[in-house]
């Protein structure tokens, strides 16, 4: 019996050693800075770190991946509940590619494409009760183009119309 417990206290210590190891590891490889002293790899922000006061100042406000002290891939960012606010794609610290943004409900909010500082491709915007509340296709130039559409809450359609760059082009319904 005795050998048996030494078998099982000897067990549980290398259980404890690789759950530390598994805590300590994913936590020391993150908010890292390069030999530059540039942001590099996974960071997760707090509210204290971002400066924001109507957080807990150890709630997360965001996470992402840093290259070179730059923003790349999906960042997220959270609302004080914990719940997602937003995942915004960047490319070399800049917005650019799909992007979501969230309703404190979990509701989506929004659907599109960003590229620096516009819109391009299609474009979805939500009521907070899910139902769609506008439909748009931007040009690369992220001006209005094609079939527009507005909703009303109750998903009936309100409005519709065709716009050609950034211009009602026809009839408006």
């Amino acid at each position: 019996f005795a050998r048996k417990l030494e078998e099982y206290e000897l067990k549980m210590r290398y259980l404890f050693l690789i759950l530390i190891l598994a805590t300590y590891l994913p936590l020391s490889a993150q908010n890292q800075t390069n030999a530059e002293g540039r942001k590099e790899g996974h960071w997760v922000v707090t509210a204290g770190d971002a400066g924001r006061s109507d957080y807990t100042a150890s709630d997360v406000y965001e996470e992402g991946d840093y290259s070179n002290g730059r923003k790349v891939g999906v960042w997220k960012t959270f609302f004080p509940n914990g719940k997602l606010k937003s995942e915004i794609t960047f490319e070399s610290g800049r917005p650019k590619g799909p992007y979501t943004t969230y309703f404190d409900n979990g509701q989506i909010e929004e659907k599109g494409n960003w590229s620096l500082t516009k819109n391009y491709g299609k474009f979805v915007r939500y009521y907070e009760n899910g139902n769609v509340h506008q439909e748009f296709d931007f040009n690369e130039s992220g001006k209005r183009t094609g079939a527009q559409k507005y909703y009303h809450p109750n998903g009936k359609l309100a409005i519709e119309g065709n716009w050609n760059g950034g211009k009602e082009s026809g009839e408006v319904k």
